[in-house]
């Protein structure tokens, strides 16, 4: 049973849910009628045995989350089924529990996306520097002499990029210090980014002395419409029929900030408006107890909502002891558990409000 379900998740295709479908033409519907966010944690499960478990693509299909490890042949998957008011049905896991995965703990320095590559270079044995190239466009790629001041210094990288469903590429870059080209014009040292920088320090404490993400929004004539940086590690990102962006990884903010009170930290999500300006709730939604030791963390890799339902699936790996989870199957271990929580963002009656005021 558990290796037909496994083969279930996996020809259903799940993958093209991991970040909204690359090239997705969709328009987003008008901002002013979005529904009012009030989160709220529904469930929250761990799934592992004596290995190292995880769970990085997840989809909403036919009243049940889909969830697993990711690759063309995952190892490891989860599926909860839930009802109309979002309850537990039912929860199975299928795998080998016992299975030493290869867990991913971040992304690789680099890659494509469509017709655009990015990545860092080693323009001095004390520096990196970041790039993104397109058809006809660069942004970044400073080498040492245009790079080397004090202001410049901190090692930078473009980790990944996405496609959000209007066609923007989402650049996630990584930086070891606040002394980063990131705060800089991509396209001209001497200027900063002025109004395109949205959320910072202020809500997240990244963009400081240690390692932050920053998260830039391009247009497909490599242009930086906004930017946006992050404590910690960001991962993933998925979008709300209203163009809301949910962006997911370890840490993200501060520790013990979040509204949820009982996970200080680890797998961190935040929720902004469209333009960026605004954050809406910061939460984490899985984490390990104060002693669980010092391998203990927490990370978000895969995000899907049902607007129509207003929920959120999240999903990921914990190392150590859950500080609380509903599921049954816990292990207490110091090894890397899947978990998978379900939020509501909204109610399924405040979804058909909303689209009802776009109707003349």
């Amino acid at each position: 049973m558990m290796r037909w379900m496994l083969s279930t998740i996996l020809l259903l295709g799940i993958t093209a849910y991991a970040f909204n479908a690359e090239g997705d033409e969709a328009v987003w519907r008008a901002a002013q009628h979005a529904p009012r966010v009030q989160p709220e944690l529904l469930w929250v499960g761990t799934f592992g045995g004596t290995g190292d478990q995880w769970l990085e693509q997840i989809r909403f299909h036919r009243g049940m989350i889909q969830a697993t490890s990711g690759g063309s042949r995952p190892a490891f998957g989860v599926q909860v089924r839930f009802d109309d008011d979002g309850a537990i049905e039912d929860v199975r896991s299928a795998g080998n529990p016992n299975q030493q995965m290869e867990v991913r703990t971040a992304w690789s320095d680099g890659g494509k996306i469509d017709n655009v590559e990015y990545g860092y270079r080693q323009v001095h044995r004390i520096l990196q520097q970041p790039f993104m190239r397109g058809p006809d466009w660069e942004l970044w790629g400073w080498g040492y002499g245009q790079a080397n001041s004090s202001s410049n210094m901190a090692d930078s990288r473009i980790r990944h990029a996405l496609k959000a469903p209007n066609d923007d590429i989402i650049a996630i870059g990584w930086t070891d210090g606040g002394n980063s080209v990131f705060r800089r014009d991509p396209k001209d040292l001497s200027q900063g980014l002025g109004a395109r920088m949205g959320i910072g320090n202020r809500e997240t404490t990244g963009g400081g002395r240690g390692a932050s993400s920053w998260v830039f929004r391009i247009d497909q004539q490599g242009e930086v419409q906004k930017a946006m940086v992050f404590r910690g590690g960001i991962h993933t990102a998925v979008w709300d029929e209203w163009g809301r962006i949910i962006v997911g990884g370890s840490g993200v903010f501060q520790p013990r900030a979040g509204i949820f009170p009982q996970y200080g930290d680890g797998a961190g999500i935040i929720m902004a408006d469209r333009s960026w300006d605004r954050m809406l709730f910061r939460a984490h939604v899985a984490g390990t107890k104060p002693d669980a030791g010092p391998r203990a963390s927490a990370q978000v890799w895969g995000m899907a909502i049902d607007n129509e339902r207003g929920l959120l699936a999240i999903c990921g790996w914990v190392e150590g002891a859950m500080a609380v989870t509903d599921s049954e199957e816990l292990k207490h271990s110091q090894d890397k558990d899947a978990f998978l929580a379900i939020m509501r963002l909204w109610s399924p009656e405040d979804y058909t409000t909303a689209v009802g005021k776009e109707t003349p």
